[in-house]
């Protein structure tokens, strides 16, 4: 049986689905900060533990012969709005699962880190290796770093960790707090896209699908272990704006304007993806398919972008503003 952690969430709900289609056997341990609607239609084929990673029993790994950890706070806002619980999810919350696992002596323990561990406050163009030395500056970034080298000299069991690109496309705990995502909510709802220093930054991306695949590329392959990149594209948001424009045209006859504001904040890398094709997993959906999914399923269920539920950090704000009330 695998564990998937974060199952409910928007890539975790994505990979559980994909696990079923394989026909793995699934449990699914989620605190339940963001509801488990995503799993509505597979939880008669499911095991859905609601607990928290932090303090969780050694008997939730009855049975699990793998690990994909893919909880915990997901973005610079949420860990900047909420730095202390970032260190004790993320850091602390995979010390505990480490601890677990290898009592259990499960035999991979696939961890979910992210390619913000490369930003630095002076971007340049080269693209970022797994072999680069990396200072992360900022909660999130070092969190997820933290949480890395636990996994890495965790011993027992073989460790997997990929850092993800920012990820895009649909899932079933949609979320529109993603530049690929926000775009097309924008194209939908204003007609227009606004970049932010013109978008001239560049940004490493993953389409969800692919993440997902990623995960069971990772379980079902002996030979992988250690650090890996998971990169679709590194692209300037500038081009992802036109891609978004032309595909929209394309597809459904839309015409999107793009305002490009030289205003804002800059935040630029790039990464290469070139360790993971080598080791074999070669194939990424193209971004135009995406792109049309999105559209598609917003005219199909007319979104509500006003929900909170569509962006993490509102949805911390609701909660912990609820707490102190």
């Amino acid at each position: 049986m695998i564990l998937v952690t974060g199952g409910s969430g928007y890539v975790g709900s994505v990979l559980v689905h994909r696990l079923l289609d394989k026909g793995y056997k699934v449990r699914v341990l989620d605190v339940g900060f963001f509801g488990h609607e995503a799993l509505n239609d597979i939880k008669n084929k499911i095991e859905l533990v609601e607990d928290d990673i932090r303090t969780c029993p050694v008997d939730v790994l009855d049975g699990i012969s793998h690990i994909i950890h893919l909880a915990g706070f997901s973005n610079d806002p949420t860990a900047e709005y909420r730095p202390k619980e970032n260190f004790t999810v993320n850091v602390d919350g995979t010390r505990h699962l480490a601890k677990l696992a290898k009592k259990v002596k499960t035999k991979k323990f696939i961890f979910g880190s992210s390619c913000s561990v490369y930003y630095t406050t002076n971007p340049d163009d080269k693209e970022k290796t797994e072999g680069d030395f990396i200072t992360p500056t900022v909660p999130y970034s070092i969190s997820k770093h933290l949480a890395e080298d636990i996994v890495l000299e965790a011993g027992v069991f073989t460790p997997v960790i990929f850092r993800k690109g920012t990820v895009y496309g649909l899932s079933p705990r949609m979320r529109y707090d993603l530049v690929v995502n926000t775009m097309v909510k924008d194209a939908y709802k204003n007609r227009r896209i606004s970049l932010h220093q013109g978008g001239r930054m560049w940004r490493p991306l993953v389409d969800v699908e692919d993440a997902a695949r990623a995960y069971i590329f990772a379980l079902e392959n002996k030979n992988i272990s250690g650090i890996y990149n998971l990169v679709g594209i590194n692209i300037l948001v500038s081009d992802v704006a036109d891609e978004v424009q032309r595909t929209l045209k394309n597809a459904f006859g839309i015409d999107v304007e793009i305002e490009r504001q030289d205003v804002g904040v800059s935040r630029s890398y790039r990464v290469s993806g070139e360790r993971l094709r080598k080791a074999g997993f070669t194939e990424f959906r193209p971004l135009a398919r995406a792109i049309k999914d999105l559209w598609e399923d917003i005219e199909r269920n007319k979104r509500d972008f006003s929900d909170n539920k569509y962006y993490n950090i509102r949805v911390f704000e609701e909660k912990f503003t609820t707490e102190k009330a």
